[in-house]
């Protein structure tokens, strides 16, 4: 009788365990339902009238999606300027802020105020580099951030005139955001960045993380169709 006792408690935890298991890939089916939903309706800016900016497209979806997975790494877009890279930077930026309860950043501080919201800090390296410089609390948030948006990484001219202070600031918070997520572009291709500093290309690259380089032949943005 004992035993008979032992075997059905054992096949009702068993058939409450399947039950449970069930319930979670319910609400895990109908989370992914609601991203895929959020990303379908979404105003892309970023528009795509031929397959090269499609394929670029996806790449970013793939990032958020990843992101949703709870899948922390960089998104980098690489290439000549006026070819939409700031505007799907800015996409990605404006659908996370807007989808905010769909993304997780564990390894972000509550008190980490941004530029957009308390989990996004946005800016140009310059901008970013300059907030670090006597400011350790606002270099920890940099650091720690659930998301870092950098524009204008390594654009060097006249006026980006980086010295080796300002590439170890920014190699220490591409180093200090290893399984965080970061979004940057650059007009630099990665074969440049390689050459001003190895180490910098390699954490582009860590943690299956995405890089986009942009091909000249991609018509500017102001030159494509409006569709």
């Amino acid at each position: 009788m004992n035993l008979l006792k032992i075997i059905r408690q054992i096949e009702a935890a068993e058939s409450l365990g399947l039950q449970e298991e069930e319930e979670s890939t319910t609400k895990e089916t109908e989370k992914n339902t609601t991203l895929q939903s959020e990303l379908e309706n979404f105003d892309w800016k970023f528009k795509t009238p031929d397959s090269a900016l499609k394929e670029i497209k996806a790449d970013a979806i793939r990032f958020i999606t990843d992101l949703y997975n709870k899948e922390y790494k960089f998104f980098t877009l690489l290439g000549p300027t006026e070819r939409g890279k700031t505007l799907l930077l800015n996409d990605i930026m404006r659908f996370i802020k807007g989808s905010s309860s769909l993304f997780k950043f564990p390894y972000a501080k509550k008190t980490v105020e941004g530029r957009c919201d308390k989990f996004i800090i946005y800016g140009t390296l310059k901008e970013l580099v300059s907030q670090c410089l006597g400011n350790p609390k606002r270099y920890e948030e940099i650091k720690t951030c659930g998301i870092l948006f950098i524009e204008e990484f390594y654009n060097f001219n006249v006026i980006n005139n980086y010295n080796a202070m300002v590439i170890e600031i920014a190699f220490d918070i591409l180093n200090s955001r290893d399984k965080k997520a970061v979004v940057i572009d650059s007009n630099k291709m990665i074969k440049e960045i390689e050459e001003l500093d190895v180490r910098i290309s390699s954490r582009l690259h860590r943690n299956n993380s995405i890089v986009i380089e942009i091909s000249d032949k991609v018509p500017m943005y102001l030159k494509r169709p409006k569709k």
